[in-house]
Order: structure tokens, then C-alpha cells, then sequence
């Protein structure tokens, strides 16, 4: 039993940017993930063809045609969830049934950042972002009250690092992070001694993250970053992409 999940901010491709589009899907065919979640997206990215899709709503902020805060990509066909979300500007939920692990629920989003008014509220002192995550966190208990059987995954931008020093956030962001993880028993599988980009690429940190359900079957195999470089490839993102290997 094996299950891969990746995840990467995509940094706004716009529609008609043939060039840029096929250099990340090229790239991204080389990850073989079985589930992707993408920020900053655009309908127009497809990371493998004859994949499902899922996308969140109307961004709220000017965008142009096709972009998308948040997409779920996946090679088993999705169950839309997007009545369970809350901000559907910039999260989307959705469902699938995998062959070995049954049901999975896959829930991207984008986390406020530091500069970012979100829905009127500041981002000082971190109150933004604790608001955004107290509500993206009643959506996703709404989803394990209902499928309760199911593996959970949380993914997206969180745009806050959780490894020791700073990288992007602050600590008490870091902290309000961590204890709603612990509470609903997600393990932050890009966190720490398994972030790869602090690990292989001193100097960045991961904000990206891929958190799981724990299950006592699936045990983490590895995690990886790409590009293999000290820094990101800017010419596709000014993020690195994240990976995260599950095997039982």
C-alpha cells in the first residue's frame, strides 16, 4: 500500500502562458503523485493528464480568468465537498475512494499571511490567520463527523513554517498551528526533522505543509522538495514543491 501526496504553490500562471504551464506540468509529471493539491493555482495546470479536479470558488482578490486560490488534483475520481467549506475562495474539499485505503478526504487551503486583510480582519498578532484556521478547522471536523472512517488529509499554503527559528509566520502562529493539528489528531508531515526543504535547502523553510490522520497502517516512507537545488526555480515558482510518501 503506498500513497503519495504532493503539494505546491504554482504562483498564479495565467491563462494563455503556454511556455510556463508546460514547464510546470512537465515537472510535475516527474513527481508521479497520487494526489495533488496546488495553490495560487489556474484550471488551465493539469499535473497529470486524465486526472480529477476540484477547485475552489472566485478568488477574493482581483485574478484573472482561470486562477484559482486552491486545486485538488487526483488520479481516482473526486466527490465534490464544496458545501462543507466555508471560505470557498480560497479552500475546496473533496472525496475519493482509493483501491487499498478506502475513502480520503482531501481538504486544500490558503492560510492568511503576513500582510493579508482577510474577511476585514488584520493580520497583527496573528489574529487573520488564527480566525481563518478556527474556521477552516470546523469544516474539515464537519467532514470527519460525517466520514469518520476515512483518512483526512489538510494541505495547501499555510504560510507559516514549523520547524525551530524562523523562516515565514511567527511563533505564536507556529503554536496556534500546531495545537488545532493535535486536536484533531494531523500529524504535519513537512514539519521539523521531515521538512525537506530546511533539510536539504538551508536557509528556506517549508510553509506549504501536507498534514495526515493518524492511522496506525500508514507510516511516513519519505519526504522530498524539488526542485533538487539550493533555491527555488523561480522561472515556474517562487516556491518549492513539497512531497510527502505513505506506505502500510
Amino acid at each position: 500500500m503506498k500513497l503519495r501526496i504532493a503539494n505546491w504553490n504554482i504562483e498564479r500562471p495565467q491563462t494563455g502562458q503556454t511556455e510556463k504551464i508546460d514547464a510546470l506540468e512537465t515537472r510535475m509529471r516527474q513527481i508521479d503523485a497520487d494526489i495533488w493539491i496546488l495553490t495560487e493555482s489556474n484550471r488551465q495546470v493539469t499535473p497529470v493528464p486524465g486526472y480529477y479536479s476540484q477547485h475552489s470558488g472566485p478568488p477574493d482578490r482581483p485574478s484573472k480568468e482561470g486562477e484559482a486560490w486552491c486545486s485538488i488534483w487526483a488520479h481516482d475520481e473526486l466527490e465534490d465537498l464544496s458545501s462543507y467549506i466555508s471560505d470557498p475562495a480560497r479552500c475546496t474539499a473533496a472525496r475519493l475512494q482509493h483501491p487499498t485505503i478506502g475513502g480520503i478526504i482531501v481538504y486544500g487551503l490558503i492560510l492568511p499571511w503576513h500582510t493579508d486583510n482577510w474577511q476585514g480582519r488584520p493580520n497583527k498578532d496573528g489574529v487573520a490567520f488564527t480566525e481563518a484556521l478556527k474556521l477552516y478547522q470546523s469544516d474539515w471536523r464537519r467532514l470527519t463527523s460525517k466520514f469518520p472512517d476515512d483518512l483526512l488529509i489538510v494541505a495547501g499554503d499555510f504560510n507559516q513554517n514549523v520547524t525551530d527559528g524562523h523562516y515565514y509566520g511567527s511563533a505564536l502562529r507556529r503554536e496556534r498551528l500546531q495545537q488545532a493539528m493535535d486536536a484533531d489528531g494531523l500529524r504535519i508531515l513537512t514539519s521539523y526533522e521531515s521538512d525537506p526543504i530546511s533539510r536539504d535547502s538551508p536557509g528556506y523553510a517549508c510553509i506549504d505543509h501536507i498534514c495526515v490522520s493518524q492511522r496506525q497502517d500508514l507510516k511516513l516512507a519519505k519526504t522530498e522538495r524539488w526542485p533538487d537545488a539550493p533555491k527555488p526555480d523561480k522561472k515556474l515558482s517562487d516556491h518549492f514543491g513539497v512531497s510527502v510518501t505513505l506506505v502500510g
